[in-house]
């Protein structure tokens, strides 16, 4: 099978060196090298470029890097996150299985469910923070306006289906419990 993974450029620079050392040894002609040069720069999978040179001896692109380790949040607060993760199920599935699985947690850190449709599903929560309290009580009594004051928190999952499979973007603001074990789900 094919490598399917997207080529990068420096994967496509890897290659057209190879091509011109191939020049060098004789194992191609200039037509031949121009050729495949384009081919190369216009290639978009790993596969592509690994078939420009298949037929030349010990010319082998190296291994694409691994992804960079993923680390896991450890700022504490209430901060801004993104998180996503390929789901091995239709997104009609995967709705199900957010629901049923990471709904509950995300509940019990005081967030409600705003928003399921098929295509996200929108948790928020308001909460009043604790310097409206300090202010209300030590400007007593213009400072009870700072009663009226709330902040609004949203974790939105955005799913979208590809060839049976869904891929799972979240985004929002949340406590470091929540965006570590959204983080979790990442790897």
């Amino acid at each position: 099978m094919a490598d399917r993974m997207r080529a990068s450029d420096a994967e496509r620079e890897e290659t057209v060196a190879l091509l011109r050392h191939a020049v060098g040894e004789g194992r191609l002609d200039m037509e031949e090298f121009t050729d495949r040069t384009t081919r190369a720069y216009v290639a978009k999978t790993r596969g592509e470029l690994l078939e420009l040179i298949d037929d030349i001896p010990s010319a082998q692109l190296a291994p694409p890097a691994p992804p960079p380790e993923k680390r896991l949040p450890k700022a504490p607060g209430r901060v801004g996150f993104t998180a996503r993760w390929l789901a091995p199920a239709r997104r009609t599935q995967a709705a199900a299985d957010l629901i049923e699985y990471v709904a509950p947690p995300i509940r019990a850190h005081g967030y409600t469910m705003e928003r399921c449709t098929e295509a996200n599903i929108v948790f928020a929560r308001e909460h009043r923070p604790t310097w409206t309290y300090l202010v209300a009580i030590l400007l007593l009594p213009v400072g009870l306006l700072a009663l009226l004051h709330k902040v609004r928190e949203e974790i939105v999952f955005d799913l979208h289906e590809r060839d049976g499979k869904t891929m799972i973007n979240v985004s929002g603001r949340a406590p470091l419990a929540i965006r570590r074990a959204l983080s979790e789900l990442e790897r």
